[in-house]
This record gives C-alpha cells, structure tokens and sequence, in this order.
C-alpha cells in the first residue's frame, strides 16, 4: 500500500506533466489537435514530428522517470483530458484512438 505522501506526490508528477502537455498542445491549438483526432490521425506522432532531438530525449526521460514513479499514460492522458475538456470526446469516447495513442507513447519510450 502507498502512503499518502507518495499519492500526494505521484498526482502533483501527473497534474505537472498534464499541465505541460497542454501548454505544447496550445502552440498547436484545439482546432488542429481536433481536426487531427477526428481524422484519426495521432496528436502524438503530429507532436513529436515537430520536437528537436533535444526535445524528444527530455520527453522521453520525464515519461520514464513519471513510469518509474507508478504513473501510467492512462493516468496522465487522463489528467490531460480533464484540463483539455474539448479533447475528451476524442479520446475517451474513441476507446480504439485511446488505445493507438498509449501504444504511441511506448513505442516513443522505446525509441531511442
């Protein structure tokens, strides 16, 4: 069992990496990202096509460190569809788009 102070600090990790995943996602805008997931087309793979090599290592170093701490991307895409309310028709009413984006993500955590 977790003690409170590690729940405390795994949703501050979540609500942190959410709160950062919206401010990139707000260069790009709601219209294109919905545009994009109506599309079936990944927000992910548009996003990551655009960050430097730079970018991509500190992501992908951010996203384990978030793993290794019991965080899963369910938790976190979750987190970013409550702060990103337009986004959660998308994401959670498409289970099979939700499900292409996780897998995404740990083909990203894979990359290197």
């Amino acid at each position: 069992m977790t003690s409170l102070k590690e729940r405390i600090a795994r949703q501050f990790m979540i609500t942190k990496a959410a709160r950062m995943i919206k401010e990139e996602l707000d260069v790009i805008g709601i219209d294109i990202l919905k545009k994009l997931a109506n599309n079936g087309q990944s927000i992910i793979e548009e996003y990551l096509s655009v960050c430097s090599p730079e970018e991509r290592k500190a992501g992908q170093l951010s996203l384990k460190a978030l793993l290794q701490m019991g965080v899963t991307i369910d938790m976190i895409l979750d987190e970013v569809t409550r702060i990103i309310p337009e986004l959660k028709p998308i994401i959670e009413g498409k289970p099979d788009y939700k499900k292409a984006e996780i897998q995404n993500l740990e083909k990203f955590l894979r990359d290197n």
